[in-house]
């Protein structure tokens, strides 16, 4: 005679449909009239489920597998909380796994999660028994097999990531994390940004007007345009742009949307031969077809070969320095930059005059302070 046992099913929640269409997906156990329901932190439309589609979620399979491993090794009488409470042992992949149900996580963002984690399978480093040692040699070793700087911050972020959400939920002892920073003194992967002199600065208009380079296009449109970084160039509309005037002087001025929590941030630039230059350059869209990294990765190139420390992001810094250094109040400078440095967060204020964003403008072109 055949023995009953549970079978875990995977369900979709019609009850509680999203805006989008979307209904949550929920791996279910019925066992004598005994229900209990785990959610899988994923969403799809009704059609995409009876297609089947849930099935190339490896999320989902993955759990199923580990539900049903469970049932297979356990006894009589079998209670459904009981099977899915013990669904799996806190390897460093199920924790993964776990946390990216429980905190809805993509499948993208649990794919990278993962392949952080095989560095410890790659490279034979105990889990959960994992010291700082470890993670320094960790690091050490992936520097001599040729593993990129941003790849290995990369990792290590992820790593740090799966070993806070398994100390906060008790699986592991001991955290290394809490007494190593990988950013700390010579694990410092990507240097802070600096702000550039008024020469270099100088430097690289005059590398613009001489041999019209993108790298250095882009780094002077950033630095006159508020800062703006280079994601936002190539998003927005630059045709899209009013022209308004403040006491007789003409700026442009455009709204911006650079974080989900950023109200409305203006754009207050003023029109000189640079910028309407470089508006005209950018509106044509230099960087053509090419995704953000490889245009940046292009930028960066040319302008390291005016000065090794020269990158797009020392535009957006540069130009919070200067303004900085000119006293012009950090509200102000919030404002003209859409969005604030951590270290300016706190003294964002809205701002109820215009002239107060034009002056701040003004200062940033100022010859006296620039030398040119």
């Amino acid at each position: 005679m055949k023995k009953e046992v549970p079978t875990p099913n995977v369900l979709l929640d019609k009850t509680k449909k999203r805006k989008d269409g979307k209904c949550p997906i929920y791996i279910s156990i019925v066992f004598n009239k005994e229900r209990a329901k785990e959610a899988t932190g994923l969403y799809m439309t009704e059609a995409d489920f009876k297609k089947g589609r849930w099935k190339t979620l490896s999320v989902v399979l993955k759990r199923l597998s580990e539900i049903q491993d469970t049932i297979d090794h356990s006894k009589p009488p079998y209670n459904p909380k009981k099977l899915l409470n013990k669904g799996y042992s806190h390897t460093i992949y199920n924790i993964v796994y776990e946390k990216g149900r429980r905190q809805h996580l993509s499948e993208l963002t649990i794919k990278n999660l993962i392949s952080s984690c095989r560095l410890f399978e790659k490279y034979n480093i105990q889990f959960p028994n994992t010291t700082e040692d470890d993670l320094k040699w960790l690091v050490r070793k992936m520097k001599e097999d040729g593993y990129k700087i941003g790849g290995i911050a990369t990792s290590m972020k992820n790593i740090k990531a799966v070993f806070t959400y398994a100390d906060k939920e008790g699986y592991i002892n001991h955290n290394p994390f809490k007494n190593y920073n990988f950013k700390g003194e010579g694990y410092k992967f990507v240097d802070n940004p600096r702000a550039l002199t008024p020469t270099e600065v100088t430097m690289i208009i005059h590398k613009w007007d001489n041999e019209k380079t993108t790298g250095c296009g882009i780094w002077l449109f950033s630095y006159y345009f508020g800062g703006v970084s280079l994601v936002d160039i190539m998003k927005e509309d630059w045709y899209d742009i009013n022209i308004e005037v403040f006491k007789g002087s003409r700026y442009y001025t455009k709204v911006l949307f650079r974080s989900k929590s950023n109200e409305k941030a203006h754009l207050v630039v003023q029109c000189n031969k640079y910028t309407t230059e470089l508006l005209e350059w950018v509106r044509n869209r230099p960087w053509g077809n090419s995704p953000k990294g490889s245009f940046a990765i292009k930028c960066n190139k040319q302008l390291k070969q005016i000065d090794p420390t020269f990158t797009l992001y020392t535009a957006r810094h540069t130009f919070c320095t200067r303004l900085v250094n000119m006293n012009i109040p950090l509200s102000q400078i919030a404002a003209l930059m859409g969005r604030s440095p951590n270290t300016l967060a706190t003294y964002i204020r809205k701002l109820t005059e215009e002239s107060d964003l034009s002056r701040a403008a003004d200062a940033i072109y100022s010859i006296e302070q620039f030398g040119f």
